[in-house]
């Protein structure tokens, strides 16, 4: 019955659910810090176009950490990563996909756009905060199809999904009281739930000055329901640990990321966080994200794995094409099976 109200749900958004589960890396970023190098490849700036010399630099965070359970990890070992920080901007580069990309916040909305690494073109981000939408429409399909079930059984379920009457949702936050030392930083432990289900635990220090709430990177990129969003945007506090649950129409899954040093602070070229000169912009149809290894490959070269989410999935390699065909039957028959989420 939830696989059947999941397919139902309308088409057109279905796209951005499986750019969801590609960019998967990019929300763990707006979740502790970002998705960006393993270690060595911050020198990868080196391959964009150089800031020119009375280029104005930034007071700028950095953080290096590890990242868990992104839906594009290629393996089970933790994923090494380094961010900048500025004021309203963020620069992330992905070593799987060869993308940095770039986040900034304009009149409170999150802008995003993904250049390639040595520079020399771009694609603008898309607003998935639609899938947020999409699950609203599939959820009350979902409550619909349970009006027909027994009164217990119907109740059941819904617990299972965290679904309540009329798609009400019910939002926690809860400093919990628990206090950590991290990298000598002193830490608090904030916990979200939503019906009941904790989409975010976090770890956060107000050692670290930010000069606005972290947590507003969020409005854009289509992790969590618009009731998650108003409870944490004034949230105060870094972010050095955290875990995290995306719910979507079509997904839910963990992400967990840590940082691994210390915060530092230092001054960065303001041009880092721009698109490079010269950069060409690129219409997102002529590249696709591999669903296994995350790599961008051109549609033309590519191997098609067939329609998923409404949308067409191109591997880069036959591997990548077997890897993800297997993992999409599994799926299949779990859902078949009701496990679900």
């Amino acid at each position: 019955m939830k696989s059947h109200a999941l397919r139902t749900a309308h088409a057109s958004t279905r796209r951005r659910s499986f750019l969801l589960r590609q960019r998967g890396a990019l929300l763990a970023l707006v979740v502790l810090s970002g998705l960006s190098t393993a270690p060595g490849a911050q020198d990868a700036d080196d391959e964009a176009e150089p800031p020119s010399p009375e280029a104005a630099a930034v007071r700028t965070l950095r953080i290096v950490q590890e990242a868990n359970g992104l839906p594009n990890q290629p393996t089970r070992s933790p994923v090494r990563q380094e961010l900048l920080v500025s004021e309203g901007r963020v620069r992330l580069e992905d070593p799987q996909s060869k993308i940095v990309y770039l986040l900034q916040l304009v009149d409170g909305e999150t802008r995003v756009r993904e250049v390639s690494l040595d520079g020399s073109q771009y694609t603008e981000g898309e607003n998935l905060g639609e899938l947020q939408r999409n699950r609203d429409i599939s959820e009350r399909q979902t409550l619909e199809r349970l009006r027909k079930e027994p009164e217990l059984a119907r109740q059941s379920t819904m617990r299972q999904l965290h679904l309540r009457e009329g798609l009400e949702r019910q939002v926690e936050v809860e400093r919990t009281g628990r206090k950590e030392t991290i990298f000598g930083l002193p830490c608090e432990q904030v916990i979200v739930r939503e019906n009941d289900r904790v989409v975010i635990d976090a770890w956060l220090t107000s050692e670290v000055e930010f000069p606005i709430p972290f947590f507003r990177f969020y409005n854009r990129l289509g992790a969590f329901s618009g009731e998650v969003l108003r409870s944490i945007e004034e949230i105060e506090g870094f972010p050095l640990r955290v875990s995290f649950t995306v719910v979507t129409a079509s997904l839910t899954y963990p992400i967990s990321v840590e940082a691994v040093r210390p915060p530092e602070w230092l001054e960065a070229p303001a041009a880092l966080f721009d698109i490079p000169a010269g950069a060409k912009k690129v219409e997102r149809q002529e590249l696709a994200t591999c669903p296994t290894c995350g790599a961008q490959v051109e549609i033309a070269a590519a191997f098609r794995c067939g329609s998923y989410l409404g949308a067409q999935v191109y591997a880069c390699s036959a591997g990548c094409k077997r890897d993800f065909l297997k993992k999409l039957a599994e799926e299949r028959e779990r859902r078949k099976r009701g496990e679900g989420n």
